[in-house]
């Protein structure tokens, strides 16, 4: 399935952080791919796996496009409601300041 995708979030990290990532996203059984605005104001690329227990979603993977490395690990757990998803993901800044990021995305379309 695509998703054409609208996600608003909030950083408890030090930095000045892109807070709204529009962006197109694919999933098939385990697989997800996605296309997005990130929060550092760039487009990243991510792959990975993601599993869902009813409306309860994790996923894990990598992706291209921060400053932390060429490419970097990321999770994100979350509660799907048809439409609408709430997440938290772990996340940290270049600095080694360690924090967490909590987000809804809309689902703007599905193909």
């Amino acid at each position: 399935m695509l998703e054409i995708v609208l996600a608003f979030s909030h950083h408890m990290l030090p930095g000045d952080w892109n807070e709204v990532h529009p962006g197109l996203r694919y999933e098939s059984g385990v697989f997800m791919g996605a296309v997005y605005h990130n929060s550092e104001d760039d487009v990243s690329l991510a792959a990975g796996f993601i599993g869902r227990r009813g409306n309860l979603f994790a996923e894990v993977g990598a992706a291209p496009g921060y400053d932390g490395g060429t490419v970097v690990p990321f999770l994100r757990v979350g509660v799907d409601m048809d439409r609408v998803r709430f997440f938290v993901a772990p996340a940290a800044n270049t600095d080694g300041d360690i924090g967490a990021v909590i987000g809804v995305e809309t689902i703007l379309m599905r193909f």
